[in-house]
């Protein structure tokens, strides 16, 4: 199984995510910092956590985001990052960007790789819809 199934459609048991809302410019002033996959360093200008009815909602349009290499492209300014945790313990996380539709997925020794999604897709737009109504980046000044 590859990891874009067993992290996507197959994907476990999960009873929570935590959603971070990135900014898409790092400052060591902000005290909120992402430290992410491939080297990759944001402000989380916000977060917050699902569970229950919320979280359901998520993981059914999670499941089913159309992924595949085709997808991805270069730019990667990811605006979310998610959390996906089963008992305390993460299962695992990514970045997602929807300006190119790339995401990042755990790759075992490697530590992670990123991924192509179909930013445009119906479930895409969902999904951020979700992420947008559950965890909104604070208006620009």
């Amino acid at each position: 199984m590859v990891a874009a199934d067993e992290f996507g459609q197959h994907l476990g048991p999960v009873d929570e995510v935590e959603i971070l809302a990135l900014a898409q410019t790092t400052s060591d002033d902000l005290p909120d910092t992402y430290h992410g996959d491939l080297g990759f360093r944001a402000s989380a200008v916000a977060r917050r956590t699902v569970q229950d009815d919320e979280l359901d909602r998520l993981i059914d349009v999670w499941r089913f985001l159309p992924v595949g290499h085709q997808y991805r492209s270069l730019c990667f300014q990811p605006h979310y990052a998610l959390r996906f945790r089963h008992r305390g313990s993460i299962v695992f996380e990514t970045v997602l960007c929807w300006k190119c539709g790339t995401y990042t997925l755990p790759a075992g020794v490697f530590g992670a790789t990123e991924y192509g999604f179909d930013s445009s897709s119906k479930d895409a737009q969902e999904l951020l819809q979700l992420l947008t109504e559950f965890t909104p980046h604070p208006p620009k000044s």
